[in-house]
């Protein structure tokens, strides 16, 4: 099912516009970072199929080509590299 077809207040974009951050789970999030999905799965379903293999955790240690190889787009895979990067960059920037 694509996201599309799914109830307008539950997409993440909608919960996020109207109730804030922090009341979406990983999944969510990490859907709108992501975006779209693949041929196979929505973008949720995408998200929580990275987040229940992975976690955040370990999906922040994967290279480009180990995400490239489990998503088959490089593009994604990027967004998910990006991500960790500025988290890192973040983290080191509150720290100094």
């Amino acid at each position: 099912m694509k996201l599309q077809e799914t109830a307008f207040f539950t997409q993440p974009l909608i919960r996020l516009k109207r109730d804030g951050p922090e009341k979406l789970n990983d999944a969510e999030l990490l859907a709108l970072v992501l975006r779209t999905g693949t041929h196979d799965d929505n973008v949720i379903a995408l998200a929580h199929k990275l987040l229940k293999k992975y976690n955040f955790h370990r999906l922040a240690d994967l290279s480009l080509k180990e995400l490239q190889e489990e998503l088959g787009d490089e593009f994604k895979a990027a967004q998910i590299v990006s991500l960790f990067e500025l988290f890192r960059r973040t983290s080191k920037l509150k720290k100094g």
